[in-house]
């Protein structure tokens, strides 16, 4: 029963699902429907208006949500004026992870093996690959996506989806929006379908196998 409202606008409107560990669950609808919204609230980032978000059936607060979630943002929260060398070291820092392994997965993830390059000098591309990598550092059972394949190259996307089944075999839940839902259709546990902030369809495995877009936006 998550609904949010700034002022007058209803941007979530009593909204209840349910994820099990190893689920996929898809949140797709037009722009303004209320996706990210929901995926702010579901990892801690937000505050609900009201209802309530229970893990294991006890009600969570948003700094403990914060520890389970993996939130990876449509837009990545970088360093502009730091160079990649030294926003790695600081989120490997934070995370306790290693900084030249971090750096190699950015060369396997397509980033420029310049690392003295300023972020605020990246392209959208470069730097979407960058917050996932480093978004990635944090181990948590829930991981959370928004927009993960906007500005992404073809190869830069199979290597994400290639990551989130991982995950979902990991036993890790995956709740994520997408416009352009094929590279992940095939590991679809379920769809959450959302119009101006409410569910219209919430319907478990709705997919047999790989879909092209078309036939997804069909059924």
């Amino acid at each position: 029963n998550i609904s949010v409202r700034y002022g007058e606008n209803l941007a979530i409107d009593d909204v209840t699902a349910a994820f099990e560990p190893g689920d996929f669950i898809g949140i797709f609808g037009h722009n303004g429907s209320g996706k990210s919204t929901l995926l702010k609230v579901i990892s801690g980032l937000e505050r609900s208006t009201s209802g309530s978000i229970l893990v294991n059936q006890q009600e969570m607060s948003q700094n403990i949500l914060k520890s389970h979630a993996v939130f990876i943002q449509d837009s990545p929260a970088l360093y502009d004026y730091l160079s990649i060398r030294e926003n790695v070291g600081f989120a490997c820092s934070i995370w306790g992870e290693d900084v030249s392994e971090t750096l190699n997965r950015l060369l396997l993830f397509g980033v420029q093996s310049d690392f003295e390059t300023l972020v605020k000098n990246l392209s959208l591309g470069t730097r979407k690959k960058m917050g996932y990598v480093l978004s990635t550092l944090k181990k948590g059972p829930l991981f959370i996506l928004d927009e993960p394949f906007n500005g992404l190259d073809a190869e830069t996307v199979k290597l994400v989806a290639r990551d989130l089944r991982l995950a979902k075999e990991r036993g890790r839940t995956v709740v994520m929006t997408a416009h352009d839902p094929s590279p992940i259709l095939d590991l679809l546990d379920r769809q959450i379908v959302l119009e101006s902030g409410r569910v219209l369809d919430d319907v478990p495995r709705p997919f047999n196998g790989p879909l092209s877009t078309a036939e997804f936006q069909a059924k």
